[in-house]
């Protein structure tokens, strides 16, 4: 899960895929690719996330679903996901 933005106890996220939704068809502008972004797992293990972030599926979730929080996205590939969701509305 992606959160996109924090209201009080719930929040706008956007789910996280690590099945390829190119294989079976062309490229869509509804995925952004996360690329070999490395953040540490809860035994202090480092760890490689490559995944798609799903941009039209963006839904409203309450904060108590968040378990965990497994890394921060870095400025430049928050803003371009964010640029990219944007275009959509």
């Amino acid at each position: 899960m992606l959160v996109i933005k924090v209201f009080g106890t719930v929040f706008w996220g956007l789910p996280i895929t690590r099945s390829d939704p190119w294989k079976s068809k062309k490229r869509s502008a509804l995925f952004y690719m996360l690329e070999d972004m490395t953040y540490e797992n809860q035994s202090g293990e480092t760890k490689v996330l490559t995944g798609y972030v799903a941009l039209s599926q963006l839904r409203t979730f309450d904060a108590r679903r968040l378990s965990r929080k497994i890394l921060k996205l870095d400025a430049k590939t928050g803003d371009a996901i964010v640029r990219k969701l944007k275009g959509f509305m």
